[in-house]
């Protein structure tokens, strides 16, 4: 019915970057272009006379033979898919492309013929995919960057808190074990805002291995605490001595999350089973529960941050992203397993780590003497730590604004500052810097709650030393001594 070349006007249609195919009233192709060629990758020759529908997907054949029927002549080309969705056609070697595909219909003749407009978007959805990729990093950029704010303002006032009780502690001067455990528990929490400021910050600290037979069950007694009474926890130790590249602190980071990921799993009842495995290259942690177990496409992604299975009410999606930071700043691995008890498992890899050989009992620390300006804005704190030093037999003054740390030092020479960092009148380390300027050589100390590494560079550079809070006594009495060692008077 049609003139070939008449339709095709070959010279114009293959110039198109799209490609042109045109069918008759049944359908079949009877103009098939070069850069149709190209997209869909077969020759004119092979098509012409062939059904346009010999390119599309099973699923596609019923509603485009319904969509072709609703053209008339003089129709304007509409969209091929009603629902606005692309086309991913089939092309001549089998493969799919993702087309954006126009229809229309016109007169020719005494009769009409049907046309499509086609266009390759592979390219295109490639650089959207991009986009949406850069746009999700973009937004775990910012938000780790919020998190790194909130997790500083949290450990300033956490750390603070735990060091009130620390202080308080150190001077009951008791062996009651209430009062260890009081200990022990104040310096896990701290330890938990220092893994909480190197994940948000990438704050490093020394980290030594442990012995993880026995930091596993020291560190059972303190979590059991916290996990639902129906929450059973068995275990599989060996009973001798396992070193790992793991310190106390992250591997009891690594069990709090776990478990209490598991806890949540199985609705807070239930069994989590521990259990170890040991080759000449490998140390092998297993966390298991009995749980509903873990759906394999959340697992793809389930170390990536803010990726949870837990409503938003019970979990922030963080908990494995810091498990899995811990372990592979150590040179492990974690990954998702089959459980033996029928939900999830992890299986942590490990490096044989080396245990420190026991460090001979501390001498006394030589009596310190002198006076000593503490300033800090949280009185309690203050007060606590000038008993402790008092109680060394060094002479106090206890200050809570810079105002007056500034008149009393002008005033009256001290040997020591100690001094907090953030205080609503300014920063210890403005202090420090005011004092350094003015020739001021005394011995300076900072001791803050929301440690990073730009502060403890800048004190290095002002001949002051550092610590983070909270300190017990003896971390006290070496954060003076390393004061007095660094001044430069």
């Amino acid at each position: 019915m049609f003139d070939d070349d008449e339709l095709r006007a070959s010279s114009i249609l293959d110039a198109l970057d799209d490609g042109f195919v045109a069918l008759d009233a049944e359908q079949r192709i009877v103009a098939f272009n070069a850069a149709a060629e190209r997209i869909l990758r077969v020759a004119a020759r092979e098509v012409v006379g062939e059904r346009l529908d010999r390119f599309l997907p099973p699923e596609e054949r019923v509603a485009h033979v319904a969509r072709v029927a609703g053209f008339r002549p003089g129709t304007s080309a509409r969209p091929m898919s009603a629902t606005g969705r692309l086309i991913h056609a089939v092309r001549g070697d089998g493969s799919r492309v993702a087309l954006s595909v126009r229809i229309g219909a016109a007169r020719y003749g005494a009769g009409y013929v049907h046309f499509a407009v086609i266009r390759d978007l592979t390219e295109r959805h490639a650089l959207e995919e991009r986009a949406r990729s850069l746009a999700g990093q973009l937004e775990h950029s910012q938000r780790f960057e919020a998190l790194g704010q909130l997790a500083g303002g949290l450990a300033h006032e956490v750390n603070n808190a735990l060091a009130i009780v620390l202080a308080n502690v150190e001077l009951l001067e008791s062996n009651e074990h209430e009062v260890a455990a009081i200990g022990e528990a104040a310096r896990h929490a701290a330890g938990v805002v220092r893994q909480l400021l190197t994940f948000a910050r990438g704050s490093a600290e020394p980290v030594s291995d442990c012995d993880l037979v026995a930091e596993t069950r020291r560190a059972l007694e303190l979590l059991r605490a916290t996990l639902p009474v129906a929450v059973r926890v068995t275990f599989e130790l060996p009973e001798r001595a396992v070193p790992v590249a793991l310190s106390r602190q992250e591997l009891r980071q690594v069990l709090f999350n776990l478990l209490t990921n598991a806890a949540h799993a199985m609705n807070e009842a239930g069994r989590v089973h521990i259990s170890t495995s040991l080759d000449d290259e490998r140390v092998t942690l297993c966390i298991a529960d009995d749980g509903p177990g873990i759906d394999p496409k959340v697992g793809e992604r389930l170390f990536e941050p803010f990726v949870s299975t837990k409503p938003t009410s019970r979990g922030s999606g963080l908990g494995l992203s810091v498990v899995h930071g811990i372990v592979g700043r150590r040179g492990g691995s974690i990954r998702l397993v089959d459980s033996p008890l029928g939900g999830a498992a992890f299986e942590i890899l490990l490096r044989p780590g080396d245990l420190a050989p026991a460090r001979p009992a501390p001498r006394a620390a030589p009596a310190l003497s002198g006076r000593v300006l503490i300033l800090d804005d949280q009185k309690t704190l203050a007060r606590a730590l000038g008993r402790l030093l008092r109680a060394r037999g060094l002479e106090v003054t206890v200050l809570h604004r810079v105002a007056d740390a500034r008149t009393r030092l002008a005033a009256q020479p001290h040997d020591v500052l100690l001094t907090d960092q953030s205080m609503p009148e300014g920063t210890g380390l403005e202090l420090v810097r005011e004092l350094r300027a003015a020739g001021n050589g005394m011995a300076c100390a900072i001791l803050t709650g929301s440690p990073d590494l730009q502060l403890e560079r800048e004190t290095r550079e002002l001949a002051c030393a550092f610590a983070s809070k909270p300190i017990d006594q003896e971390g006290l009495i070496e954060l003076l001594q390393r004061a007095i060692v660094l001044a430069p008077a």
